[in-house]
């Protein structure tokens, strides 16, 4: 649902326009009622504004009937889709370097259960996202990292677990 509510501030080369216009003050109160409810998934009123002017000129072209205004609406819905796509692609390599980051600190600090609860938490969470696509892609990711680790094994420091770099340093 969320991925619905989002729409980029620029383009694929990075362009953007900025748009000024007045309002009532009713509608700006509504405006950061919305925005600070944190109910939806804006971070700031740009992000309402823009959702909405992406929604009405959806609502404008299906009205047009047979007298058609030309449009770019379908080309900027491909466009956002490659957006949006990139930018879980971006979020999901953030999240897993994260993760085995702060696993390998908790491993290299002798602290195997607090890893095996950061990663069982991170689990549990993935498990509620929207079933599809990234959602199997976090949990088969963090079984392929994690599987041996968290079922009670050793976990592996680059390429030695922290016993095998102890004795390698002797």
């Amino acid at each position: 649902m969320s991925d619905d509510f989002k729409v980029p501030v620029s383009d694929s080369q990075g362009h953007s326009v900025n748009q000024y216009f007045r309002c009532l003050p009713g509608h700006e109160r509504q405006i950061v009622k919305i925005v600070s409810s944190q109910r939806f998934p804006y971070r700031t009123k740009g992000d309402l504004l823009r959702h909405a002017l992406k929604r009405h000129l959806d609502f404008l072209e299906d009205l047009q009937g047979d007298e058609e205004i030309p449009s770019v609406t379908r080309q900027v819905d491909a466009i956002l889709e490659i957006l949006h796509d990139d930018e879980y692609f971006a979020e999901f390599r953030f999240a897993m370097e994260k993760l085995k980051e702060r696993v390998a600190k908790h491993v290299a600090d002798g602290s195997d259960p607090e890893a095996r609860r950061l990663i069982l938490d991170v689990i549990a969470k993935v498990h509620r996202m929207p079933s599809g696509f990234w959602r199997n892609k976090y949990l088969d990711t963090i079984k392929l990292e994690f599987g041996k680790f968290i079922n009670g094994g050793k976990m592996k420091l680059g390429n030695l677990t922290p016993e095998e770099e102890e004795n390698d340093d002797q």
